[in-house]
């Protein structure tokens, strides 16, 4: 879709609970409303539901779909 993109990132262990997930989701869902991009999607390991607090945080999500290990999320940037 043209007004969808996908979002990717990662934070290592040792970095963690630090915010750092969240400021990155932040500055990439601006850069992407900058650019007219409405939603996004990302994919995460089924067993690392921390990593959808920043989604959660600085979107509404549309649908999370369970896919073997891996959840598959859609959501509309605020």
């Amino acid at each position: 879709e043209g007004d969808s993109a996908e979002s990717a990132f990662a934070v290592a262990d040792a970095h963690q609970g630090k915010h750092i997930a969240t400021t990155l989701a932040h500055e990439l869902l601006a850069d992407a409303r900058a650019a007219g991009i409405g939603s996004v999607t990302a994919t995460i390991d089924s067993s690392n539901r921390a990593a959808l607090a920043p989604l959660r945080r600085c979107t509404r999500i549309l649908s999370i779909r369970a896919e073997g290990g891996l959840l598959s999320i859609r959501a509309a940037i605020r």
